[in-house]
């Protein structure tokens, strides 16, 4: 008499972990995740409302630099207003700042209507995804201000070398001026001159900005550089190794 056993999988745990984890992950993000998203896209619709409502409003425009400026959050007279309604709302947050900027910005370069906003943030994977596909076709304009944006950033967030006290030629409103020094044979550095010329001052933060960028980008390729050729070398390994098995075999 043949008895027939029935086998059952073992289950390993750690797939079963992993499946617990996914599945914890899954309800996240249809969850509070998603919950969380929109709440951020409909503060970031309201952004977009007062910043219709402040562009054709110089007065308020000055009002809301004056507040900026009493509240210690930098800002410059070349800041997009953009960027100003977020630092407003989110405050001194350097990054999170440029991201909604840059949402928003996008937002007005495809007209995107206020009641559209939120559900076109959704629509294009969130604000994270809009900021990496952002630079994707970006003419060389909209390229040198997003430069003279992170420049200024770059700039404005950079420890001072050092404090000037108030001269004669200082600027009454916060701005940023390029200073023009001599460095003497004995290594110290004369300042000879403030130059507040908006167009050249414009330029060197994009210079700024553009080879922070350029910097950035090198990073990462030779990140992407390095993970693929460790993963050339575990094949290489892994074949290697399965021939020395066979040949054992």
């Amino acid at each position: 008499m043949t008895t027939t056993t029935t086998s059952r999988p073992i289950i390993n745990p750690i797939t079963a972990a992993i499946d617990d984890l996914v599945a914890r992950r899954q309800k996240w993000e249809a969850n509070e995740l998603r919950t969380s998203n929109q709440v951020l896209y409909g503060i970031l619709a309201d952004c977009y409302k007062l910043y219709f409502a402040l562009k054709g409003d110089r007065t308020a425009q000055k009002a809301l630099t004056k507040a900026l400026a009493d509240a210690g959050i930098p800002n410059r007279s070349n800041t997009p207003l953009a960027t100003k309604v977020i630092k407003s709302v989110f405050g001194e947050q350097r990054r999170r700042a440029y991201t909604y900027s840059v949402v928003l910005r996008a937002a007005i370069k495809q007209n995107i209507s206020v009641a559209q906003l939120a559900d076109w943030i959704e629509q294009k994977g969130g604000v994270e995804e809009i900021r990496l596909t952002a630079k994707t076709g970006i003419s060389t304009a909209e390229q040198f201000r997003a430069d003279i944006e992170a420049g200024d950033e770059l700039v404005e967030n950079s420890p001072s070398v050092t404090v000037l006290p108030q001269m004669a030629e200082t600027p009454t409103e916060a701005c940023v001026v390029l200073l023009v020094g001599v460095v003497t044979g004995d290594g110290k550095t004369e300042i000879k001159r403030f130059v507040y010329n908006e167009s050249l001052v414009n330029q060197v933060l994009a210079l700024i900005g553009k080879d922070s960028r350029q910097q950035a980008d090198a990073s990462a390729a030779a990140s992407n550089s390095d993970d693929a050729q460790a993963a050339v070398s575990d094949a290489i390994g892994s074949v290697a190794q399965n021939d020395d098995q066979r040949k054992a075999a």
